[in-house]
């Protein structure tokens, strides 16, 4: 059955659609370097060779998409940044040097196309590592306008220059600040939305489960046969239900003690557990009643896994513990039938209860 706590899942980040997003973030922005680095060179702005141009256009793709299939294939999950936002930065921001260095005019318009690179990365990247590289591309930025200044053929004023570096450096550090603020809060929210969901979770356990066996409660089963009938109804799965009730419990209960009963109780809860398969049902509704409840089971099917588990409970000894050398158990089946209610499929499985009980006990009978 589905669990009706899981919407709360969407309140959580889903990291995998993140890393996506991520990914294609920054292959949109090496595509807009691309474009940009393009129409500079074609326009006469950029003076780099159009050979090296295009080598680095093709160096830079062939990083850009094997990076982007690995990130949207997952294969980078269980790296410890799955985002690779720091090399990533890194050649991104040397592309941009490499044309900036090249271009006559604009060339702070061209650096800055860094700092929305710097903005994405910084949903990513500790602020330790997010400062590391704003501090390598500054110094690598002021130390190419140094180049320029020094080059004969570059017609650079050293104070144009340093006012250049200067509110590159400013804008810069701004924006790794702002941007490991914002990345701490999302780290901060996103944990306390996770524990959010682990308490959420814990309380619905708690809603459901009963106190003493760990077995679903009265309540939750009516859900799940209320789903069960569901499905059977518009896809037309079987499944069956069985009460089960140790015979003369009550009697011994009172004989050798309610604590002795709570332990059968629980050794009981826990070896019909082992013998259920991944997706079937045991609920305990109040005393020694439970209701079982097995999905794609027809009646036949639900008979010889309610009699295997009663021939094997039988065997079960207890007079270790104080009490009776054995506690037998009694059981009523019912498959369902397209159409019937819950009411009279649960009668139906009562009633062949009634009939085992009424003919000498310790066996399994149908309604």
């Amino acid at each position: 059955m589905k669990p009706d706590w899981q919407p709360l899942g969407r309140l959580t980040v889903n990291e995998r659609r993140l890393l996506r997003v991520h990914g294609r973030s920054v292959v949109a922005v090496a595509l807009f370097y691309s474009a940009v680095a393009t129409v500079l060179w074609k326009l006469g702005h950029n003076r780099v060779d159009g050979e090296v141009l295009a080598w680095a256009l093709v160096l830079l793709w062939s990083l850009m998409v094997p990076y982007l299939a690995m990130i949207e294939r997952g294969l980078t999950r269980a790296w410890q940044e799955p985002t690779l936002s720091f090399p990533a930065g890194i050649m991104l921001a040397a592309m941009l040097l490499l044309t900036a260095v090249h271009t006559t005019d604009g060339r702070l318009a061209v650096m800055l196309l860094y700092f929305p690179l710097l903005l994405l990365l910084s949903f990513r990247l500790e602020p330790r590592a997010l400062g590391l590289l704003s501090a390598v591309v500054s110094a690598a930025y002021g130390l190419a306008l140094l180049g320029l200044y020094q080059h004969r053929d570059e017609q650079l004023e050293l104070a144009s220059a340093l006012l250049q570096w200067l509110a590159f450096v400013a804008v810069s550090a701004c924006f790794t600040i702002t941007g490991g603020g914002v990345n701490a809060l999302r780290r901060t929210l996103g944990r306390h939305n996770r524990e959010l969901a682990r308490m959420v979770r814990q309380s619905r356990e708690l809603a459901i489960r009963d106190d003493l066996t760990g077995l679903f409660n009265r309540r939750h089963i009516v859900e799940v046969l209320d789903y069960q009938k569901s499905l059977a109804d518009r896809h037309h799965y079987p499944f069956a239900v069985c009460y089960l009730d140790m015979d003369h419990f009550k009697a011994i209960n009172d004989h050798y003690g309610h604590q002795w009963g709570d332990q059968v109780l629980r050794a009981f809860a826990e070896h019909a557990a082992a013998l259920l398969r991944e997706g079937d049902y045991l609920a305990r509704l109040g005393g020694e009643e439970f209701l079982m409840v097995l999905p794609q089971s027809n009646e036949a099917g639900a008979l010889r896994v309610v009699e295997r588990l009663r021939q094997q409970w039988a065997n079960a000894a207890f007079d270790h513990m104080g009490g009776p050398a054995t506690v037998t158990l009694s059981a009523g089946v019912a498959g369902y039938q397209p159409g019937e209610t819950v009411e009279a499929l649960l009668a139906r499985a009562d009633h062949g209860l009634y009939l085992a009980k009424s003919h000498g006990r310790n066996q399994v009978r149908t309604g």
